[in-house]
């Protein structure tokens, strides 16, 4: 990247507002000593700053794909300058849910050779398959040889009866004493339901789901960094890419659809070569 370029020359996309500010925090952080400009493009808050970062020349865009499409169209990004792309989180940024976005804004892209980059901790066949679209001739490069999950993580699974799994919950709770823990369920209604129920049992937890307030999340997600929040009770929005470095627990009190999710959950702990435990509670 050229820093006397005050232009956008690279792009990072992610699936989640939580994922665009940590990775813009960690930019910042690599890039204090010089001059590069960074600025996180995310919903949920006001356009202002983004578009005072946008003109003033950020040189590094981390954008989720449906406010980085707002500003494309409203003319406040440009992607002609763009030297590299980087799809972080690539399985989900490819999926269903993403892949209209992603395929509108390809539209935006310069008529020239990019580099191009996809990072994720799964590749499954239908998303090399859709990789094919954005990159040209993609190589697959894996780190993890014959195992996708973290080697120092404990896997545990509970069998509990359905009409159980609350207080299940809570004696695991009891029996393991995590120092902190993500505990992730599958809908809005029931990361609602497990916060409640641990704060009626005196712990101290909060919830994290697209329902709430993007301040709500931010403040959410700092008081689980500065160990300020013991459990977090999530839906998927909190599965990907964070890194949160003294997680020691992992709880699926519901298991998620796809086997690439537990992955993705379970890899919140164990994280940088220390150790972890995963626990699912299963029916």
């Amino acid at each position: 990247l050229d820093p006397a370029a005050s232009c956008t020359q690279a792009l990072v996309l992610v699936p989640t507002r939580e994922l665009a500010r940590q990775v813009q925090r960690d930019a910042e952080m690599l890039w204090q000593s010089n001059q590069f400009r960074t600025v996180a493009v995310y919903g949920g808050v006001g356009y202002g700053p983004q578009v005072e970062a946008l003109t003033a020349g950020a040189h590094l865009v981390v954008a989720t794909p449906g406010r980085a499409l707002d500003h494309l169209l409203r003319g406040t990004l440009s992607f002609k300058d763009l030297t590299m792309v980087v799809f972080d989180e690539a399985d989900r940024m490819l999926s269903m849910g993403f892949y209209p976005d992603m395929k509108e804004m390809q539209s935006y892209l310069p008529n020239r050779q990019i580099h191009t980059c996809m990072f994720s901790a799964t590749f499954p066949a239908s998303v090399m398959r859709t990789a094919r679209e954005f990159i040209e001739h993609p190589e697959l490069l894996t780190l993890s040889r014959d195992h996708v999950h973290v080697t120092d993580t404990e896997h545990i699974c509970y069998v509990v009866p359905p009409m159980e799994k609350d207080r299940a919950l809570v004696r695991i709770i009891e029996i393991e004493n995590p120092s902190s823990a993500f505990i992730f369920c599958n809908t809005k209604a029931n990361v609602h339901y497990i916060s409640v129920v641990l704060q009626r049992f005196g712990y101290d937890a909060d919830e994290l789901s697209a329902d709430r307030s993007q301040t709500d999340r931010e403040n959410i997600l700092q008081r689980v960094r500065e160990g300020k929040l013991r459990f977090l009770v999530a839906t998927d929005v909190a599965s990907r890419g964070l890194d949160i470095p003294e997680l020691s627990h992992v709880i699926q009190y519901e298991p998620p659809e796809d086997a690439e999710d537990y992955i993705h959950r379970a890899g919140r702990t164990g994280r940088a070569g220390a150790t972890g435990i995963a626990l699912s509670l299963v029916s």
